[in-house]
């Protein structure tokens, strides 16, 4: 009798531990969803709005597979923007500290290239059909940021593709060639990139000058020098740009000198 006993007991715990372990395999997402109707059934209404509006959230993080992904892309957003912002304040406000949060800022660009990298390799180039729209924002900026030539390259023939059937890629892609271009110290295709100095942009000598605003609007991107006009209140033009071209370029060859 004792040993059939404790033969009981044993199976006993053991059937409670098969049970947690069950429960722990279980979905979070059903667990919660049978919270909430153990909260109806009691009529516990202030249990229940709280785990109900975990609820979707918990069914994105197992039924949706960019769904991480594009919440750490929004948070890498407000990182990348926040240093960027920090550096351009302390340019005019606290410039004994500009080195050292220009070492903060590639630090991060480092680590969230890295990161970016990781996510291309295995899914490819993620529009707004699978991430936010903030986060394919974050994934353009990581690029665009970062020093990599390689990752900036492969990103360029994703984003190629991707044309076609995404035309909202399409300004991605004007900026990444412009920038690429730039990192290499040569000529811009479509004028997205400037260098400012004193508050005065100074464009990045064009490769197509004379045809840069239909090559603009293939991209779904604004005349060239009604942005500038606009944006800075300056009075550039075609005309203005051949004739300050020698500035231009002297501006920009120091520019590339100071990075490389």
């Amino acid at each position: 009798r004792m040993r059939r006993l404790v033969c009981l007991i044993i199976l006993v715990k053991l059937l409670g531990v098969l049970d947690v372990y069950s429960q722990k395999k279980e979905s979070n997402f059903q667990l919660m969803a049978d919270s909430c109707y153990v909260y109806l059934e009691k009529q516990d209404s202030v249990s229940f709005i709280n785990t109900l509006s975990q609820l979707y959230e918990a069914y994105l993080k197992e039924n949706d597979t960019y769904y991480q992904i594009s919440k750490k892309l929004e948070r890498i957003l407000l990182e990348d923007q926040s240093i960027r912002l920090l550096y351009l304040d302390a340019r005019k406000n606290k410039v004994e500290l500009v080195e050292c949060i220009r070492t903060y800022m590639n630090e991060i660009d480092k680590r969230n290239s890295l990161y970016a990298f990781s996510v291309l390799k295995e899914h490819g180039w993620l529009t707004t059909d699978e991430i936010s729209e903030r986060a394919n924002e974050a994934l353009f900026l990581i690029v665009q940021h970062c020093n990599d030539e390689e990752l900036q390259i492969q990103c360029l023939d994703m984003l190629k593709e991707k044309l076609t059937e995404y035309p909202t890629e399409k300004w991605h892609y004007a900026f990444l060639t412009d920038r690429f271009a730039m990192n290499q110290g040569k000529e811009q295709v479509y004028g997205t990139q400037k260098i400012i100095r004193k508050g005065i942009p100074y464009i990045v000598p064009l490769k197509y000058p004379e045809k840069v605003d239909s090559l603009r609007t293939e991209m779904g991107l604004s005349p060239l020098w009604d942005e500038l006009n606009e944006e800075y209140d300056s009075n550039w033009s075609l005309e203005k740009y051949f004739q300050d071209l020698p500035l231009i370029k002297r501006i920009y060859d120091e520019y590339c000198s100071k990075r490389h």
